[in-house]
């Protein structure tokens, strides 16, 4: 036999309460990923604009073939550099959080102590990597194939950490 009386669901206790609409996601939670995530993309573009541009690269999905060309014309340390944009961005950004009133639940604080980990390795082997890759008289230097590779892997790793990250802070009202 049902009875008459409606059950409220409940949300799970890891989702903070402003965004659970039932069992859907708020609006506003909506609304502030697109924006953090917009505001994510147009920077890193920004970052990435000069040396694709001075190495004459028309932008692409083929990420390897457009790393290639850059290295070829001895950009690849102004390309790697992003590294170093998106690891201060991300580590920021948990510093921020940090310091708000409320104390993240327990996933989340474990999801900000590999991010400041990880940004703050992202930080120093960038900037290590960019001051390793300079020529005394400011000349073209090609990096071997099998580090740009690496390196690649790494800009592609601090890339998909700071798009996770921004996509936690907009979920957690940031």
């Amino acid at each position: 036999m049902m009875s008459d009386q409606k059950q409220e669901a409940t949300a799970p206790e890891w989702l903070p309460k402003w965004v659970v609409v039932g069992w859907g996601i708020a609006t506003e939670v909506l609304f502030r990923c697109t924006l953090r995530v917009s505001l994510w993309i147009i920077t890193i573009i920004v970052a990435l604009a000069p040396p694709l541009y001075a190495a004459g690269v028309q932008p692409s999905l083929d990420v390897a073939a457009m790393t290639d060309l850059v290295n070829k014309a001895g950009l690849f340390r102004d390309l790697f550099y992003v590294t170093v944009v998106i690891g201060l961005i991300g580590f920021c950004g948990i510093v921020a959080a940090l310091f708000k009133y409320e104390r993240p639940n327990r996933l989340v604080s474990i999801i900000y102590a590999i991010g400041i980990l990880a940004f703050f390795f992202f930080i120093v082997y960038g900037t290590l990597e960019f001051a390793r890759l300079v020529t005394p008289h400011g000349e073209a230097q090609l990096v071997p194939e099998l580090r740009v590779e690496y390196d690649l892997r790494i800009l592609i790793y601090s890339g998909v950490m700071g798009l996770v990250l921004e996509l936690v802070l907009a979920f957690q009202g940031e």
